[in-house]
Parts: C-alpha cells; structure tokens; sequence
C-alpha cells in the first residue's frame, strides 16, 4: 500500500493535476485509515478472546 501511494503521488505531481492528486491522497487516506482500523479491531477482538479462554481455563482448574 504505502509503494502504492508513492508511487502514484509522484505521478500525479508530475503529471501537474492537483485536484486529482488531492482527491487520491484522500481516497488513499481514507483508505489507510479503513485498514489501520479493521487490523484493530481484529486485534481488539483476539484480545478478548484471549481472555476469555484464560477465564475459561482458570475456571476448569478450581
């Protein structure tokens, strides 16, 4: 993603269309933020599995 978005800002300075850099900087932002956002959720969401198998298994020690 981030060779991606380089890349294709280079290109689109080079090129000299600014609204279409700008409006691609920001679909590739938002787009960015979708990904960092779903990795967290995911994580977030193994994290409480986690803790529930611990709970399950402290639970079947005692």
């Amino acid at each position: 993603m981030d060779v991606f978005k380089r890349e294709e800002l280079e290109s689109l300075r080079a090129s000299g269309a600014a609204e279409n850099y700008e409006e691609r900087e920001q679909l590739l932002t938002d787009c960015f933020e979708l990904t960092e956002r779903h990795a967290q959720q995911k994580a977030d969401k193994t994290e409480k599995k986690n803790e529930m198998l611990s709970a399950v298994k402290l639970r079947l020690l005692t």
